[in-house]
């Protein structure tokens, strides 16, 4: 497997296929591209539906994707003159500096497709990754479009604004600035774990003292255990309680620190769509509770699995993965869910299925439903596909249910794969069957004329009066 990166395709399509040609890009191999997929070239489009068709390439967003994104949105919209009405002059401003920065070919392309493509391909837009963090052979990269303007050594990375991420340069002499100010009491600060044990975190804080937070104030989580939960490496922020613990260090408390910074990033883990590891810390009668950043979280019953829960015990001190749901600070209210992940593992696995499936395949499976378009066929192992209506049989029926029910089996023929979903035809596949019986059932007369033709030569030479 190899890791590769590229950027500012700038709709360049043969430019980016050589590329993908020269490196041999491959299943095994991951390709980031680094924003600015859109404009200029002439076939911006082209490039985003051959992406829309790969699992293994990430596209961080650029300025020209940020741009292009809003602008074709609004090209989505019906036009009527109540529509024309209602756009305001922010909006045409915008309109018109894409236009003018490259964005004409993008529009040009974009008006050849289907209104369901067009909304397909703002969808794929809308969910480009602002930044990534990767591991390639030990090394540790932060993939952005711009460069992380207005960078600090100690920010973490959910915290810089869009404008730093796509549009500002670093500045790195603010690293030494930050190096340089001044530290009060109450003030919170960031900084790495480079010692934990049952009583304290050490961490470094790039300044001329370490910070200590004792385990008293690390943690409300019931029965937090430090050694378990923080290791060296880890990024903590805290509230500095004592510029000095009389030990020459800084005194901090995570505990306060949560309780100014923890909402807010709570706010940004739903926002993001983040997908956090916790472990299930209490039961209730309509679900369980787990901790987010301190915070004390609830997950519904509903929201455990891909089907109601009704013993939530089996899940206590159990780790379980979730997004969070629903932030209200001013209530302390924290909503978490388990369920959309386990839906996009379950949708994936069904797309990886779908992927070892080959074009021709015949095989069997059971109606499952009927729609006026078409019959539903599960194939088992989690598949299924649709038989389109005038793929059920040579004669052209109304409704499927003149010929189908739910529940029949019947043999099917996978005819097309495309964004992992099947095409399935009854008829093709009862076609082929018929034409192997033919040919079987043109075999036995060759098999009888030998049978004749023996037998005849047994009279041949005895003469009859």
């Amino acid at each position: 497997m190899s890791t590769y990166v590229m950027s500012d395709i700038h709709g360049n399509y043969r430019a980016y296929k050589a590329m993908l040609e020269k490196i041999n890009f491959n299943r095994e191999d991951m390709l980031y591209i680094l924003g600015d997929i859109l404009d200029r070239g002439p076939n911006p489009i082209r490039i985003i539906l051959d992406l829309m068709e790969r699992f293994n390439v990430e596209v961080i967003a650029g300025n020209h994707c940020v741009m292009a994104c809003e602008c074709l949105a609004f090209l989505t919209k019906e036009i009527t003159s109540e529509s024309i009405a209602e756009i305001d002059e922010e909006m045409i401003q915008k309109l018109l500096s894409w236009q003018q920065n490259g964005g004409i070919s993008t529009t040009d392309e974009f008006h050849k497709c289907s209104r369901e493509m067009q909304r397909e391909i703002v969808d794929f837009i809308s969910d480009f990754e602002l930044y990534d963090e990767i591991e390639v052979n030990g090394q540790k990269f932060v993939l952005v479009h711009a460069g992380l303007g207005n960078f600090m050594p100690n920010k973490e990375l959910w915290k810089y604004e869009l404008n730093d991420l796509i549009w500002e340069r670093p500045d790195y002499e603010k690293e030494l600035e930050e190096s340089m100010k001044t530290i009060e009491e109450g003030d919170i600060l960031t900084g790495t774990v480079i010692s934990v044990d049952e009583k304290e975190v050490i961490l470094d804080l790039k300044y001329y003292a370490e910070g200590v937070i004792p385990a008293e104030n690390y943690s409300r989580e019931p029965g937090f255990s430090l050694k378990d939960e923080v290791h060296e490496g880890d990024e903590v922020s805290a509230t500095v309680v004592r510029k000095d613990d009389g030990q020459g260090n800084i005194l901090l408390s995570r505990v306060e620190a949560v309780d100014v910074l923890a909402w807010d990033k709570l706010k940004e883990l739903k926002e993001s769509g983040e997908v956090l590891d916790v472990v299930v810390k209490g039961i209730t009668n309509a679900g369980v509770i787990a901790y987010v950043e301190g915070v004390r979280g609830f997950i519904p019953a509903s929201k455990l699995a891909l089907n109601y829960v009704e013993d939530t015990e089996e899940y206590l001190n159990k780790p379980i993965q979730v997004q969070v749901l629903d932030v209200d600070k001013e209530s302390k209210k924290l909503i978490l869910s388990a369920k959309e992940i386990l839906r996009a593992k379950a949708e994936e696995e069904r797309k990886n299925k779908v992927s070892n499936l080959e074009i021709g395949l015949v095989t069997e499976g059971t109606v499952e439903s009927l729609q006026p378009y078409g019959a539903f066929v599960n194939l088992g192992n989690g598949l299924s596909g649709l038989v389109h209506i005038s793929q059920i049989c040579e004669k052209r029926i109304k409704k499927p249910s003149e010929v189908l029910a739910v529940g029949d089996t019947v043999k099917v023929k996978v005819t097309a794969i495309k964004d992992g979903k099947l095409s399935l035809s009854i008829k093709e596949a009862t076609d082929m069957m018929a034409k192997e019986i033919e040919e079987e059932v043109y075999e036995v007369p060759d098999a009888g004329e030998q049978a004749t033709t023996s037998l005849g030569s047994l009279f041949a030479n005895i003469k009859l009066d």
